[in-house]
């Protein structure tokens, strides 16, 4: 727990910091892997001027004892024991922060009863008015495609990008020979954030070779590339 050595997201096979054997008060060479998976469907919302919400998917029934989660005002910060806002106990499904005022960025692990943590979910924002702060109610949103996470990854990878404004989304994936591998996402999106998961397979449903790609996103206006490695 409050390790920033442990993954975010779905490591999968590839453990690269091979924090499933170092975490948690059991933790240490030749220790059980027996922590669990990391959280998803993590989301952050404004209620009010004063309220965020969190809330996540349900987990399957298991020694699970509570929820940590983690609050930082830093892009992409890692979870310790100095943003550990508070932890809610398991089955809960979400968490109200409140009273609060500006924007804030999240992430939370479930603990099992052996004191074992998991995987931290991806990180989600969120923007509470209130007061005189000076913060709208509704965030403003710059196009933007982040990097996957994990990354490399094996399984499943989470993608995450923020358009301005009312756009038509592309959201692909190609191959280093330029030929196209999987169409991700084809829609309107109003201005805000947004994430979508690849699992490593084609358009055919088929699973790729380990190695190099690309994911780009075009919204007509704007384009943008970022390179993934997925490993089999």
């Amino acid at each position: 727990l409050h390790s920033g050595g442990i993954d975010s997201g779905d490591p999968g096979l590839n453990d690269p910091d091979e924090s499933c054997s170092n975490q948690g008060l059991y933790g240490g060479p030749g220790a059980a892997t027996s922590a669990p998976a990391y959280v998803q469907g993590f989301s952050a919302t404004a209620l009010n001027d004063t309220t965020i919400k969190l809330t996540w998917d349900p987990r399957e029934m298991g020694n699970y004892d509570y929820y940590a989660i983690y609050c930082d005002t830093a892009d992409g910060f890692i979870p310790q024991e100095t943003n550990y806002l508070d932890m809610v106990s398991y089955p809960a499904l979400s968490y109200q922060h409140h009273p609060v005022s500006g924007c804030f960025n999240y992430r939370v692990c479930l603990v099992n009863t052996a004191g074992y943590a998991g995987g931290y979910s991806v990180q989600d924002s969120a923007c509470a008015g209130g007061g005189t702060t000076g913060f709208q109610e509704t965030p403003s949103f710059a196009n933007r495609l982040e990097q996957n996470y994990p990354n490399p990854f094996n399984g499943h990878t989470t993608i995450s990008y923020s358009v301005s404004g009312n756009s038509l989304v592309e959201l692909r994936i190609y191959d280093t020979a330029g030929r196209l591998v999987r169409t991700l996402e084809r829609k309107n999106r109003n201005a805000g954030r947004y994430q979508i998961v690849w699992d490593g397979k084609d358009n055919a449903s088929r699973g790729v070779a380990s190695g190099v790609y690309f994911m780009r996103i075009s919204t007509g206006e704007f384009e943008q590339s970022r390179k993934l490695v997925y490993l089999r």
